[in-house]
């Protein structure tokens, strides 16, 4: 079994995700070096402050983004939940 990016569906407007520049079609490889198992790592890893995120665009190109948040706001994008195959 292979753990594969989480694929963002759609950005609100006006979101941190939005300002930072993501789109739908692009993927989270890791959180803080970590790859997301499932919703509850994904949930999990993204309550820290400071996030270091491997993104994977949908042209396929590897981008690192850092991001400083409030511990409580939240991300404003939808993820498809497609982390498991095999």
């Amino acid at each position: 079994m292979s753990i594969r990016p989480a694929l963002i569906s759609r950005v609100l407007p006006d979101s941190i995700a939005a300002e930072v520049g993501f789109e739908a079609g692009d993927a989270i490889v890791s959180i803080n070096g970590e790859k997301p198992r499932d919703l509850i790592d994904y949930q999990f890893l993204c309550a820290d402050e400071v996030l270091e995120l491997e993104v994977l665009d949908a042209k396929g190109k590897t981008h690192e983004v850092e991001i400083e948040k409030d511990y409580d706001e939240i991300w404003d994008w939808s993820s498809t939940q497609r982390f498991l195959t095999g």
